[in-house]
């Protein structure tokens, strides 16, 4: 197991092509990129188990570029519930074999609540994926992103020039599958 729990990391955080190989990783309620200047980056990154990103705070740019979050069991979770972004975040070209929460709390603060300029370019998700009470305030893009089952975007904000170019949604069935889709369209 690897616990990052209530830590605080200051400027720059880099993991490159690193490999998470336990069985859960856990960053809740950790504060990254504390101070003026600084980063929080996973590039090509690697977890093979549930992820926990719960509570955590992005001060600064938050990137996820190219990792891989491997969770294939049925009850796994990559879970970003109530996570901070207070600058970009980006999720380019990621993998998602889990179900995976960006949701937040109704009553969560704006800060808690909004995403800030937002790229999920070229990303599967291939389990459920929810975005619940969210207000994504600046450009936001989820062009050639692969839905295998219907988003959930319930109570949330898109900023008004978001793109779903290219975007494929596999699952167009059933009741729950076309609520998912009708709020989406609000």
């Amino acid at each position: 197991y690897a616990y990052f729990i209530d830590c605080k990391f200051h400027g720059f955080l880099y993991f490159r092509d690193t490999e998470f190989l336990n069985q859960s990783c856990n960053f809740s309620r950790t504060r990254f990129s504390i101070g003026k200047v600084g980063a929080t980056i996973f590039y090509g990154v690697i977890f093979k188990g549930d992820v926990n990103f719960e509570e955590v705070s992005f001060q600064n740019e938050a990137s996820f570029s190219a990792c891989k979050f491997m969770n294939k069991f049925a009850d796994s979770h990559t879970n970003f519930k109530n996570a901070v972004f207070l600058n970009k975040c980006i999720f380019d070209a990621s993998e998602f074999y889990g179900h995976v929460d960006f949701s937040c709390n109704p009553d969560g603060t704006r800060d808690s609540k909004s995403f800030q300029e937002c790229i999920f370019d070229k990303t599967l998700f291939s389990k459920e994926v929810k975005f619940n009470n969210r207000k994504f305030k600046g450009e936001t893009s989820f062009d050639e992103v692969v839905f295998t089952q219907a988003p959930k975007f319930f109570n949330t904000e898109l900023y008004e020039n978001t793109t779903f170019y290219k975007t494929r949604f596999h699952s167009r069935m059933g009741i729950e599958d076309s609520d998912r889709y009708r709020v989406l369209k609000l």
